[in-house]
């Protein structure tokens, strides 16, 4: 490892740990313990289920993701690589580390490897899509009940950095200013590269009824992430409307995709805590609810472990994934 990606790593956690201390400090460690140990077991087991369940939706979004870039790989190799990305992204210095593993990794065995990044980057993008539409319908239908104004504004942010990436990514003027003043300034071999992955990217906008398709499944997706987390405050006693979460945990959802933890830990607890507490919920069962949720993805992330330690992936018949689970469509 590097001095700077070191250096940049270890002030991830620190901001981590920083955060959840501060957490701690707020509410309590034995009022958060006493939280999570009276938690109802049914209801937590239940969220764990949906989550399984919610991994299982986004595999196929991946894969039907990687077949419109003309990448053929078996289902039950996308379920490896998607679980296995899963398990990484509760370990890795960000909370999309393991989308990285499974794109390089999947890269290095078929020949288009910027139709792999483009699928990856296109299954996160939809996702992100469909939470800021979640929490905009959120909003719309709340905004009457909403104490203070500072949700809709983070909601408002949310939609003009989407717009924005959008923009970026599907707009020629722009893909031809930054091949001007950005791409130009960097090596050949890795310009065209990024090249390569911008025009796979783009590729998608042409796909008919792709944008409308994957959204409703996104949507699908995200719905069951965001139900978990309700499942999981009614096992602690959170007792607020639904659709609260429909407004919240897409706020949440963002703010640990960003580059500066580890694995969102410390972000996901801290803005949870402080989020919640506007609609009224306390502190100390703000925090755990975070908590708990994140240990429901560390016990369904333990299966893409379990498949990374006993599947080879190169052609070793395990879990039936054979030799030739990866193919590329000629």
């Amino acid at each position: 490892m590097s001095s700077k990606k070191f250096l940049t790593t270890s002030l991830k956690a620190l901001l981590s740990i920083a955060l959840l201390s501060w957490v701690f400090y707020k509410v309590g460690v034995g009022q958060i313990l006493e939280q999570l140990l009276q938690a109802d077991k049914f209801l937590f087991l239940g969220g764990v289920f949906l989550f399984a369940l919610s991994n299982v939706l986004g595999t196929i979004q991946w894969w039907l993701l990687l077949k419109i870039q003309g990448i053929e790989i078996t289902p039950k190799a996308a379920l490896y690589y998607y679980f296995v990305g899963l398990f990484f992204n509760n370990f890795l210095p960000t909370n999309i580390g393991g989308d990285v593993y499974k794109a390089y990794d999947l890269s290095k065995r078929v020949r288009r490897k910027e139709g792999v990044i483009a699928a990856t980057i296109m299954d996160r993008l939809m996702g992100f899509v469909a939470l800021v539409a979640l929490a905009l319908l959120a909003t719309l239908l709340s905004i009457r009940n909403l104490q203070r104004l500072q949700l809709l504004s983070l909601t408002l942010a949310s939609l003009f950095i989407l717009l924005s990436i959008f923009f970026v990514f599907f707009n020629r003027w722009v893909a031809r200013m930054g091949d001007r003043f950005f791409f130009h300034f960097l090596p050949s071999g890795l310009r065209g590269t990024l090249r390569e992955i911008y025009g796979s990217i783009y590729s998608f906008k042409g796909n008919t009824g792709f944008f409308f398709k994957f959204l409703g499944l996104s949507l699908v997706i995200q719905s069951i992430r965001i139900l978990i987390n309700y499942m999981i405050a009614l096992s602690i006693g959170i007792r607020i409307e639904l659709l609260y979460f429909f407004l919240i945990i897409p706020l949440i959802a963002l703010a640990i995709a960003l580059p500066i933890s580890i694995a969102g830990i410390g972000v996901r607890e801290s803005s949870g805590m402080i989020l919640f507490q506007k609609v009224g919920v306390v502190a100390t069962q703000a925090a755990s609810m975070q908590l708990l949720t994140y240990i429901v993805t560390l016990l369904v992330g333990v299966m893409g472990g379990i498949l990374f330690a006993l599947v080879d992936i190169k052609g070793v018949v395990k879990g039936g994934i054979t030799p030739k689970a990866v193919q590329e469509k000629r």
